[in-house]
């Protein structure tokens, strides 16, 4: 939403006509690809040519116009830049009511204290894996057998869960709670 953990790039078969749901950042001009890249920059001085004055402007001015609305500036740049997965809309959903859908059907009957954590970090550990795959690896960062940093350590999350899930399930407590109590 505020422009960091951007998406992966949409496929090369994607980007002439991108989906609807697919997301341009202006701030794309910044990038060290973008501005090394003479035929997407040439291209972006000629659609800048159009608007008075626009060739002349500073890329923190074009980017800060395009963020507060300008149309002409937002026509200029959109065949300039990539289109990229929504990430940030895909681990809102998995994150709010993917989860809490998966914990209230865990909570519909009484469970063993600790029960319904452990599948907390279960279920987020699968669903941080998930969305992963849509989304840029941290810079500087190398790749562990191809997984991404947060994959790695939502595996770690994943395994955890199901040690204490083994660990509380076998604890000789009363269950407790339970959306669905038995009568």
């Amino acid at each position: 939403i505020n422009g960091e953990l951007w998406g992966r790039a949409l496929p090369v078969a994607q980007q002439a006509d991108p989906p609807a749901w697919s997301v341009k950042y202006p701030e794309e001009i910044y990038q060290q690809a973008f501005q090394s890249d003479a035929e997407r920059t040439a291209q972006l001085i000629d659609n800048l040519s159009a608007i008075p004055g626009g060739k002349l402007m500073a890329p923190q001015d074009l980017v800060d116009m395009a963020r507060g609305g300008n149309a002409e500036i937002i026509e200029a740049m959109r065949p300039v830049l990539t289109a990229y997965y929504p990430s940030q809309l895909f681990q809102a959903f998995s994150d709010g009511p993917i989860l809490a859908l998966v914990l209230i059907l865990v909570w519909l009957k009484p469970r063993r204290p600790g029960v319904v954590g452990c599948w907390f970090l279960i279920a987020y550990g699968v669903l941080r894996i998930t969305t992963e795959f849509f989304r840029q690896p941290d810079d500087g960062i190398p790749l562990l057998l191809g997984l991404s940093r947060g994959q790695v350590l939502s595996i770690l999350m994943i395994v955890t869960g199901l040690v204490i899930l083994r660990i509380v399930s076998k604890r000789d407590v009363q269950p407790m709670g339970g959306l669905l109590r038995p009568k």
